[in-house]
């Protein structure tokens, strides 16, 4: 089982280990993910794909940061390859800060350049034009 340190909400300055796996995803905002490297604040801003979630996140130095959340659990086999190819490249990329395993979900944190729109609003505009060219 592995155990995760977030902030406490009710006192900001005590943080609380918890079981990661009986929190839900709503339940990261506004706390702190520790991960191997550096320390993580998430921001309310999110995008969920069902397997995938993306928070946008503060590193404790300042950093503007994406953490990406990939559930664990069975996935169809065409959706699994496409996340794994996704972690390796994410992996390999500059701009990848800290890799966080936990017993329900793999976190993946990495830099986001300044001026590169945040993930859930690519996914917007691309759904804005399906839906554009659909009519």
């Amino acid at each position: 089982m592995y155990v995760t340190q977030l902030q406490n909400l009710r006192n900001p300055h005590e943080t609380i280990q918890t079981d990661t796996a009986n929190i839900p995803f709503e339940d990261y905002v506004g706390r702190f993910l520790q991960g191997q490297r550096r320390k993580y604040h998430i921001k309310p801003r999110c995008w969920d794909d069902g397997d995938l979630v993306v928070f946008l996140a503060v590193s404790h130095d300042g950093e503007l940061c994406e953490a990406q959340f990939f559930k664990k659990g069975p996935l169809p086999r065409k959706l699994y390859l496409s996340r794994k190819r996704r972690i390796q490249r994410l992996k390999r990329s500059a701009n990848f800060m800290d890799d966080v395993n936990q017993e329900d979900v793999r976190i993946l944190v990495s830099r986001v350049s300044q001026g590169k729109p945040f993930i859930g609003e690519i996914a917007q505009d691309q759904a804005i034009q399906r839906e554009s060219v659909i009519r």
